[in-house]
């Protein structure tokens, strides 16, 4: 037979329970409320910092990949000519003198529409705006903060990889999203400051591209990562 200690002490084990589930209730809450009120810019730069597996290139030869990434806290330029390498018709007569003309895809690394899939889901006309929209983006400061990533002012003091990223561009109707960014590893290598010479001379391990679709609850899903080590 239970006495009434027994029955208090079972009392007391609901309502710990209760209590904790409903805290949890209130946390997940709390997060869906705070990701729908993010930004889609800010959106995806969580989803790349947030998942190791796309930082798989730092565990290329023989490397251990970090559980931390340290981002640099100012945005690369785009590398626009993957979105499309001919002309888009803005040219000045003096760039269309200038400058080589086409770099033929195949000789590309980092081209975007080798797969089949990738290259049916951009008509020409968005591979053009992509590249004058990634073209004009300008190198901004960010904060970012994650439980497994953080931006930094500087390199220098990071023992192994980190990393510098592009401003997401999105397509035109806002379904695809893009990311770039370049992977630095500081083994073995005087440190130069990717602000004081080309990024080869400061120790770059790698490139990084990824496409984003939007789905239907407004989240995003990688479709594509591609890595070009160096």
């Amino acid at each position: 037979m239970e006495t009434a200690s027994d029955l208090q002490i079972q009392k007391r084990g609901f309502q710990h329970s209760n209590i904790m589930k409903v805290a949890l209730l209130i946390f997940l809450v709390i997060q869906t409320l705070h990701l729908q009120a993010q930004t889609p810019t800010q959106k995806i730069y969580h989803q790349t910092f947030a998942d190791p597996s796309n930082f798989t290139i730092m565990s290329e030869m023989e490397n251990k990949q970090p559980e931390y990434i340290f981002v640099i806290d100012s945005t690369l330029s785009w590398p626009a000519n993957i979105f499309w390498s001919g002309w888009t018709g803005d040219e000045t007569l003096l760039e269309i003198m200038t400058q080589p003309g086409e770099v033929h895809e195949s000789y590309d690394p980092d081209y975007l529409y080798r797969d089949p899939v990738i290259y049916r889901l951009f008509s020409a006309k968005e591979r053009v705006a992509l590249r004058k929209r990634a073209g004009a983006m300008e190198s901004k400061k960010i904060s970012l903060k994650g439980k497994n990533y953080s931006t930094v002012n500087s390199g220098k003091d990071i023992k192994r990889f980190y990393v510098m990223t592009s401003e997401p561009v999105f397509t035109t109707g806002g379904n695809y999203a893009f990311i770039f960014f370049e992977t630095f590893d500081n083994d073995d290598q005087p440190y130069v400051s990717p602000d004081d010479g080309p990024p080869y001379d400061s120790g770059i391990f790698g490139l990084t591209t990824i496409i984003f679709k939007k789905q239907p609850d407004q989240s995003w899903k990688k479709i594509k990562l591609i890595n070009h080590l160096l």
